[in-house]
């Protein structure tokens, strides 16, 4: 049985990983442009025109940490919603695993057909990562609920 709350959610997640894929402005270029522009004005480095080497190696440093982290928190809360989607399968840790590498994998296929944008393997490899990191978090979470003693109340 499929928790159709879940489920929703589930599809609706897909849809805006969807969205946001296949949106060129989220390019490594444009969401690059925008680190550099919030670095310089919030903290009043030099100026993007200047050649000031240490400023651009940080701004990629922190453009490629906000990218990434953004794929572990898309993929890792999509693991999330499948995994509550299957609540009552039997191999929902697997099946859930499988979902998000599936999909992963196939969002990175429809990447490559979004002007700007480019497939990436590594970028598979991470989402299932993430999948798998946080579906472990939720079975050990889950194990230990299970130890945990009840309490007599009288």
């Amino acid at each position: 049985m499929v928790n159709r709350f879940w489920l929703l959610m589930t599809i609706l997640w897909c849809m805006a990983i969807y969205l946001f894929t296949a949106t060129p402005s989220f390019t490594s270029e444009n969401t690059k442009d925008v680190v550099q522009e919030t670095v310089q004005t919030s903290y009043h480095a030099p100026h993007k025109d200047t050649n000031d080497t240490k400023f651009y190696l940080t701004t990629d440093y922190l453009n490629q940490i906000m990218r990434k982290s953004a794929h572990v928190v898309l993929f890792g809360m999509l693991a999330c919603l499948t995994w509550n989607t299957l609540r009552f399968k039997r191999n929902r840790y697997i099946l859930s695993w499988l979902f998000v590498a599936v999909y992963a994998a196939s969002d990175e296929w429809h990447q490559s057909f979004v002007p700007g944008r480019g497939a990436a393997v590594h970028d598979v490899v991470l989402d299932s990562t993430a999948a798998f990191m946080l579906l472990s978090i939720i079975f050990l979470w889950q194990a230990k609920r299970r130890k945990r003693p009840q309490s007599i109340t009288a």
